[in-house]
């Protein structure tokens, strides 16, 4: 009975935890979606996406998972890895914690 509630219990723990890495991909979506989107916007969304992604525990269930989604965020974040799209980024209301 234990063995069964603990995988129940770690199912949800899984599902939380992609969530928590989904979402950013969908405010994101939803975000550059918008006719009044920048590129200031796309940096920032990468950059709340590299954050829930680095908080991902590193346990030995999700390792796999981490670095899959750390090697594949590297490789976009290449595409804007530019000083002015980091100048937007510090522009950019979010940055400073206000919505836009």
């Amino acid at each position: 009975m234990k063995t069964i509630v603990n995988r129940k219990r770690r199912f949800f723990s899984d599902v939380y935890e992609l969530e928590n890495v989904m979402k950013p991909i969908r405010d994101a979506i939803l975000s550059l979606e918008s006719s009044k989107s920048t590129l200031a916007d796309c940096y920032f969304s990468l950059a709340c996406l590299g954050q829930s992604i680095n908080k991902i525990p590193d346990e030995n269930e999700n390792v796999g998972f981490r670095q899959h989604a750390i090697t594949s965020f590297n490789e976009r974040f290449k595409l804007y890895d530019f000083d002015e799209y980091l100048l937007s980024y510090y522009i950019h209301p979010g940055y400073r914690g206000k919505k836009s």
